[in-house]
């Protein structure tokens, strides 16, 4: 399976973590890997433990 360079380059700079990708781009990259996006919203802990206002 031949892959066009555009697109090997463009998967290269976002498992590189040198771009920041819109959500669409995201859902893209999920798609044609045979995935879904999901985007979760977690609190963040101090050091005892509480959650942060």
């Amino acid at each position: 399976m031949s892959v066009p360079c555009g697109r090997v380059s463009a998967v290269a700079r976002l498992d590189g973590g040198r771009v920041h990708p819109s959500t669409r781009t995201l859902e893209n990259y999920a798609a044609a890997t045979g995935h879904r996006l999901v985007i979760d919203l977690v609190p963040v802990t101090g050091k005892a433990g509480q959650k942060r206002a």
